[in-house]
């Protein structure tokens, strides 16, 4: 199966097809980040915002979170908060909330039917929870990954 079926499918072993996909796009980063030389590292559980980090002997360790887009017919889709769980009158109810600048360095953005990433600086990130992304008019290019390479992230001589 490849990479776009996998995520069109539906949920798998009542798994929701979003952790899925999630999963996927963490994947897919991976393999493309090793194959540009850089060495990936997960965290061991989920309560963190870093989904993956990056490192080679030319730069820190950078954190990235790592979203994938929803094609709609104007752009895709991208959920730039996270969702958590809270208690209101005795019931688990679902939110979602900002991610804070401590959070990570680099959000990486999977766009799931071209194959392809652009990656934010956290200070770049549109503010809205919810942004469309327009491929027509990106302000970051797609496959930029340039930015993990920039000035900031640079290993200290």
């Amino acid at each position: 199966m490849d990479r776009v079926t996998a995520f069109k499918e539906g949920d798998a072993d009542g798994v929701p097809k979003s952790c899925i996909a999630g999963q996927i796009a963490e994947l897919v980063f991976e393999a493309e980040a090793a194959k540009r030389g850089w060495m990936t590292y997960r965290p061991s559980g989920h309560a963190t915002a870093i989904d993956v980090v990056v490192g080679s002997h030319k730069s820190k360790l950078i954190g990235i979170q790592i979203k994938k887009g929803s094609i709609t017919p104007t752009g895709w889709l991208v959920n730039f908060g996270h969702m958590g769980w809270k208690k209101e009158n005795g019931k688990r109810i679902p939110y979602r909330k900002a991610y804070r600048e401590s959070d990570f360095d680099v959000m990486a953005v999977y766009l799931q039917e071209r194959d392809s990433f652009i990656f934010y600086h956290y200070r770049d990130m549109p503010k809205a929870m919810h942004s469309m992304v327009n491929p027509s008019n990106l302000r970051y290019p797609e496959n930029n990954w340039h930015v993990l390479e920039s000035e900031e992230y640079a290993a200290p001589l």
